[in-house]
């Protein structure tokens, strides 16, 4: 064991097109395997902005973590708000290279590496084996227990319709734009000028502001049918800084209309503010617009009104979005 981690490298890289082939190729693998709940291959949107520290055995990238500098929220259990944090997105070693050592190198580097900008290093796990995992972290990094997801199959599935919230890579803006362009879709929106530009030199700079430096008061997604594996639609929050609320966005492309769609989108949506620490969604409705109702159903109720608008506002505290995330650690 030794000698092998006497060959190892472990270093601080930028992102190249050549090492996101890499590192997306190593995801691809690690999903492959099937060891950890949920997890699928790495987009590129999914590793840039993040810091990379990578293992090589000679030429060959044979791990890698990465992650990103941030500030604490909704963690005072354990450190003040706004407490500067390095989260450990991904720690990956290939088959043949654990129980080497390797994967406690590229931590041990990392943590050095980031010591001077953050106070904590934080990460959350779906790792089948817990057991293992439990030991790495806590045993052999040191690391503290903060919480953990559990589940207990008690039924069974019940008939809902598959789809997923998905976060789109920067050429996915397409379907963004095709369905802000098409005026069935857009109908809600009459009110307000119906269709919206945006056209693709637009794209990157949404796409930092929504997606990369986001800083926790906005998150978006795609709704994926998990069928066909097309685009239907798009969820999203923001916090609104002037109001102090934050506000929801559910959008399902007209010609998806009529198929669930926009109830597990919203559903979604509700799931990941209550699993973020969000105490309440809103959303200002045009007083015509026919999304009313829906948003009714899934547990929202008038807050006010005005000629043009509805307000409509969920509790999460009690939801059963809330119960659900409640029964499981949060990401």
């Amino acid at each position: 064991m030794s000698e092998t981690r006497d060959r190892i490298m472990i270093e601080e890289q930028e992102l190249t097109e050549e090492l996101l082939d890499i590192l997306i190729r190593l995801s691809a693998d690690w999903e492959a395997e099937n060891s950890c709940y949920g997890y699928r291959k790495n987009e590129k949107a999914d590793i840039e902005g993040n810091r990379i520290f990578i293992a090589k055995d000679g030429e060959d990238v044979i791990g890698y973590l990465f992650g990103y500098l941030g500030k604490s929220e909704r963690s005072t259990s354990i450190m003040p708000d706004g407490t500067p944090v390095f989260e450990v997105e991904e720690l990956y070693v290939k088959p043949d290279y654990r129980h080497k050592g390797i994967g406690k190198m590229l931590f041990a580097y990392a943590e050095s590496a980031v010591r001077n900008d953050a106070d904590y290093i934080m990460l959350s796990t779906a790792t089948k084996n817990w057991r293992a995992i439990f030991h790495f972290y806590l045993d052999e990094l040191g690391m503290e227990f903060w919480s953990a997801r559990l589940f207990k199959k008690v039924g069974c599935i019940r008939n809902r319709t598959m789809i997923t919230a998905y976060k789109p890579a920067l050429q996915d803006l397409w379907f963004r734009q095709q369905f802000m362009a098409d005026e069935a879709t857009m109908s809600y929106n009459a009110a307000w000028g119906g269709t919206i530009p945006f056209p693709e030199n637009e794209w990157r700079e949404w796409y930092d502001y929504w997606l990369i430096q986001h800083e926790n008061k906005r998150f978006y997604r795609y709704l994926k049918d998990s069928k066909s594996g097309g685009f239907v639609g798009e969820i999203a929050y923001h916090y609104d800084e002037e109001r102090e609320i934050w506000l929801a966005d559910v959008i399902v492309a007209s010609k998806y209309r009529g198929k669930g769609f926009g109830a597990e989108g919203l559903r979604l949506l509700c799931e990941a503010a209550a699993a973020n620490g969000i105490d309440a969604l809103r959303d200002n409705i045009a007083i015509n617009n026919p999304a009313v109702s829906l948003f009714l159903k899934a547990g929202f109720t008038e807050e006010y009104r005005t000629e043009e608008i509805i307000m409509l506002k969920k509790d999460l505290r009690n939801s059963p979005e809330k119960n659900h995330v409640d029964r499981q650690s949060r990401n």
